[in-house]
C-alpha cells in the first residue's frame, strides 16, 4: 500500500526480449535487464551477460509515492518530446499465467514464460501530464506523476512504458515470423519512425539509436518490518494477591503500536496506556494468554501466546479461643474465618465433645459429658488447599447451682457487729435472712447517705442485695441511710392578725411520717406539712415537734420557739387646712398598719367641729388656734397617737355699693362656683360642673359687688374657690352682685 516501504530483492532477473539493430532490422541478439546490487543500476546486456553498448539506467527504487497516492516516475530516451505514453504496472509477487503481456504494444506471450506477474495498473498519460527537458546527447528527460497507485509492502514490481505518437496506433506489426517475436521488425501502420519502449523490470526495445532510461522517486521504498514482541514469558500469579506484568514490544521508530491481550483470568485486566497486566486473579489454573501487537503505520501485526499460571494462596488459620461449655446446655461458639486460599472454606474439627458439631465456622450443640477436650481445627479452600491445623482446647463443665438471691429495702438496724466478718441485724433478727453478713462489702458496693461516717447505728435504715447462705444473707451491696430526723430547727416570727405559714421538714427514715406539733398559739394549726393560719394572740410560744416513720422509728422531739408580735401602726397623719368662722370646714386623719378596723379619736377640736370616722367636719364658730390630740386603735387594741393644730380665722366681709339688676334684658338669681383658673382685671374665670359636664364660666365683679373673704384671703388668687350670685344679659354678660372666696 502507498506510504509503506518495499524494495527489490538483490538478484539478477533475466528476461529475453528481441533486440532491434541500428538499421531497424532484426538482430539475433537477445537483451535482458540486469540489476547490479553493487552499482544500484540496471544495465542492458546480451545473452552472454556482456553489457551492450547501449545502457538503460534505472534507480534501485522503481516506484514510490511523492504525495498522497501519487507515484512519481522519470525516464529518458530518444524521441519526440510531444509523445504521449501508456504506462503499465505489474506486481511480480503475484503470479499470473499470462506472463507480462496485456499492455498495449506488448503481446500477451511476450517475455520469458518463467517471469510472471499480475497487472495492477494501466494508465494513459497525455502530453499535458508529462514534463520533458533535454538531458543531453540527444536524449529527452521525461517526468510523469501517476495518481492513485496502490502498492503492497514487500512486493516487487515492473513498469512498462509505451510511447504513442499522436495518431499512431500503439501496436506491433503482425508480420513477425517468429512465435516469440524474435527478429520482428518494429514497423507497421502508424509506427513510422516512432519508438516503442518497454521499461522497468523489463528490458527496453530499441528501434533506432541507443536510449537511456532512469526511474527516480521521492521516497525510498524499503521493506516493512513487522512488530517484535519482546516479552517471552509471564510471571506466575497468586489468587487474590495483587499482580502486575509489563508487556514489551518494538516497532520501527515513529510508528504507532497497539497492544491487545486476551485470555486473562478473571480479576486481571490489561491497561493499553501502560501496557501492563494488573489486578488480582480471582481464579486459579493455567491460562493461555494471547498477545497481539499491531503497527498502526505499516498495518503489520505480530501475535504470540504465553502461559500464565495462577496459584492458590496459602490458607491461614489464626488460633481461636473457645468459651467454656456446660453439660446439657445449648452451646454456640463462632471462631475467626480462615484467610488466603481460593473461593470459600470448609472447616473440619476432630476431638469435639459428644453432642457438639461444626458447621461453617461455628461449633454448636448440647455437650453431654464434662471434661477438657483438645480439638484440632482445619480450614480447606475450594481448591482443596488446607491450613495447618489449629489446636485448641474446649472445657465442658457441669452446671453450678445458681445462687439464691436475698434482698431487702428500708429495714431498721436493730443490732450490728462492727468487725470483719461483721454483721447487721434488722427487724430484731426474727428470721434467718434478717442477719446480714458484711464480709464482702467495701467502699465500692457500700453507700452511706445523710452524712453518715461509713458506719452503722441502731435505728439506721438499710437496703441491700446478696445471696442466701446457711448463716443468713451474704451482702453484695448495701445502702445505709440515717434514722428519721426532724430537720426544722427554727420557726419564723408571726404577727397577730397576719396569715402565717412555716414548713416542718422531716428527713430520712422510711416514709410516710406521722408528725404532731403542740403548743401553737390560737389561730395556728399543723396540716401534716406546714404550720398555717392567722395568729390572734401576741407572745412567745414553745412549740414541740414529734414524728415517727412508717417502720415505727421516732425522731427526737425538737422544741421550737414561735414569736407572735402585735401589728404596728406604721403611719399616722393629718390633713387639717385653716378654718374660717361661719364657713363649712373639712379635714382628715389617716393611719396605716394595725389589724382589722381602725378607730380614730380626737380631743381639743375648735367649737363647731367634730371627728366622724377619720373626717373632721362642721362650721367653726370661734376664731383661734387649737392644738388637737388624735389617737387610732386597731381591732386588737393596738394604739397610736399624734397631734396637730387647726387655725380658725374670723369671717371678713367687704360691702360695696348696691348692685342693681337692670330693669330689662337681664336674668337674675344666677350662681355657680369653681376654682379660679384665670384673672383678667375684674373678670374672674373658673370651671364648674353641671350634670357631669365641665363648663368654663367668666364673671365680671363690679365695684358694687359684696365680697366675703374667708381663710384670711384679701385678694383674688388662682386656685381659690369662687362662688357668685348675680345676673346675666346679652349686653353685660355674667355680673356678680355678691362673691364668696374660700
Amino acid at each position: 500500500m502507498l506510504g509503506l516501504t518495499a524494495s527489490i530483492a538483490n538478484a539478477t532477473v533475466l528476461i529475453n526480449v528481441p533486440g532491434i539493430g541500428a538499421t531497424g532490422q532484426s538482430s539475433a541478439t537477445s537483451l535482458a535487464a540486469v540489476y547490479d546490487p553493487t552499482q544500484s543500476l540496471w544495465s542492458q546486456v546480451d545473452n552472454a551477460g556482456v553489457p551492450d553498448g547501449a545502457t538503460a539506467i534505472f534507480s534501485e527504487s522503481i516506484i514510490a509515492p511523492i504525495t498522497g497516492n501519487a507515484t512519481h516516475i522519470q525516464w529518458g530516451g530518444i524521441g519526440n518530446a510531444g509523445y504521449g505514453f501508456v504506462v503499465g504496472v505489474w506486481d511480480l509477487s503475484v503470479a499470473s499465467t499470462n506472463g507480462l503481456g496485456g499492455m498495449p504494444g506488448i503481446p500477451a506471450t511476450f517475455g520469458n514464460s518463467n517471469i510472471t506477474g499480475t497487472q495492477i495498473a494501466q494508465l494513459s498519460l497525455p502530453v499535458s501530464q508529462i514534463t520533458t527537458s533535454a538531458a543531453g546527447g540527444g536524449v529527452t528527460h521525461f517526468d510523469a506523476v501517476i495518481p492513485s497507485l496502490s502498492l503492497t509492502a514487500g512486493h516487487n514490481y515492473a513498469v512498462s512504458i509505451v510511447a504513442v505518437s499522436t495518431g499512431w496506433a500503439p501496436e506491433i506489426a503482425q508480420n513477425c515470423a517468429s512465435a516469440n517475436y524474435t527478429g520482428c521488425i518494429m514497423s507497421g501502420t502508424g509506427l513510422g519512425a516512432s519508438t516503442l519502449y518497454i521499461m522497468g523490470a523489463l528490458a527496453p526495445i530499441f528501434h533506432a539509436a541507443p536510449i537511456a532510461f532512469q526511474f527516480t522517486n521521492d521516497v525510498v521504498v524499503t521493506p516493512a518490518v513487522p512488530p517484535v514482541i519482546n516479552t517471552s514469558s509471564l510471571p506466575a500469579a497468586t489468587a487474590g494477591v495483587a499482580y502486575t506484568a509489563a508487556i514489551s514490544s518494538t516497532v520501527p521508530a515513529g510508528d504507532n503500536a497497539t497492544v491487545t491481550v486476551t485470555g486473562l483470568p478473571a480479576g486481571l485486566s490489561f491497561n493499553q496506556t501502560t501496557n501492563t497486566i494488573t489486578g488480582a486473579a480471582g481464579v486459579i489454573g493455567t491460562f493461555n494468554v494471547r498477545i497481539t501487537v499491531a503497527d498502526g503505520t505499516t498495518g503489520l501485526s505480530t501475535s504470540t501466546s504465553l502461559s500464565l499460571t495462577v496459584n492458590d494462596a496459602p490458607v491461614a488459620f489464626a488460633p481461636v479461643n473457645l468459651p467454656d461449655a456446660t453439660t446439657n446446655s445449648a452451646y454456640t461458639a463462632t471462631f475467626n474465618v480462615a484467610t488466603g486460599g481460593y473461593g470459600s472454606f470448609t472447616y473440619t474439627a476432630t476431638g469435639l465433645p459428644a453432642g457438639l458439631t461444626i458447621t461453617s465456622n461455628t461449633i454448636s450443640g448440647i455437650p453431654t459429658v464434662a471434661g477438657s477436650y483438645p480439638i484440632s481445627l482445619t480450614a480447606t479452600d475450594s481448591a482443596g488447599t488446607s491450613s495447618i491445623p489449629a489446636n485448641i482446647s474446649l472445657n465442658v463443665i457441669n452446671p453450678v447451682a445458681a445462687p439464691v438471691a436475698c434482698s431487702g429495702t428500708q429495714a431498721v438496724v436493730t443490732a450490728y457487729l462492727p468487725r470483719n466478718p461483721g454483721y447487721i441485724t434488722v427487724n430484731g433478727g426474727l428470721n434467718l435472712l434478717d442477719h446480714l453478713w458484711t464480709t464482702n462489702l467495701n467502699s465500692s458496693n457500700t453507700t452511706f447517705n445523710g452524712g453518715l461516717l461509713n458506719w452503722y447505728a441502731t435505728g439506721d435504715i438499710v437496703s441491700w442485695t446478696g445471696t442466701v447462705d446457711p448463716t443468713g444473707c451474704i451482702l453484695s451491696q448495701l445502702t445505709v441511710s440515717p434514722r428519721v430526723a426532724i430537720s426544722t430547727t427554727t420557726l419564723p416570727n408571726g404577727v397577730t392578725g397576719t396569715i402565717y405559714s412555716a414548713p416542718i421538714t422531716i428527713a430520712w427514715g422510711v416514709k410516710p411520717y406521722t408528725t404532731t406539733v403542740l403548743g401553737l398559739p390560737t389561730g395556728l394549726s399543723f396540716d401534716g406539712v406546714n404550720i398555717t393560719g392567722t395568729p390572734m394572740v401576741a407572745g412567745s410560744f414553745t412549740v414541740s415537734v414529734n414524728t415517727t416513720d412508717s417502720v415505727g422509728v421516732s425522731a427526737a422531739s425538737v422544741p421550737l420557739t414561735l414569736t407572735v408580735s402585735a401589728p404596728v401602726i406604721s403611719s399616722f397623719s393629718t390633713n387639717l387646712p385653716s378654718a374660717t368662722v361661719g364657713t363649712a370646714y373639712s379635714g382628715t386623719v389617716s393611719a396605716i398598719g394595725g389589724y382589722g378596723t381602725l378607730s380614730y379619736g380626737a380631743t381639743g377640736l375648735p367649737a363647731g367641729l367634730t371627728l366622724t370616722g377619720k373626717n373632721i367636719v362642721g362650721t367653726p364658730t370661734t376664731a383661734g388656734t387649737y392644738s388637737v390630740a388624735f389617737t387610732v386603735t386597731d381591732s386588737l387594741g393596738t394604739q397610736a397617737s399624734t397631734s396637730s393644730s387647726i387655725t380658725v380665722a374670723s369671717a371678713v366681709s367687704t360691702s360695696g355699693p348696691s348692685c342693681t339688676k337692670p330693669a330689662t334684658g337681664a336674668t337674675g338669681g344666677l350662681n355657680s362656683k369653681g376654682a379660679i383658673t384665670a384673672i383678667f382685671g375684674n373678670v374672674i374665670s373658673f370651671n364648674t360642673t353641671v350634670k357631669g359636664v365641665v363648663i368654663p364660666v367668666s364673671v365680671t365683679v363690679p365695684a358694687c359687688a359684696k365680697i366675703t373673704w374667708n381663710g384670711g384671703a384679701k385678694a383674688f388668687a388662682l386656685g381659690q374657690v369662687f362662688e357668685w350670685n348675680g345676673y346675666s344679659s346679652a349686653a353685660t354678660g355674667n355680673v356678680a352682685q355678691s362673691v364668696t372666696i374660700n
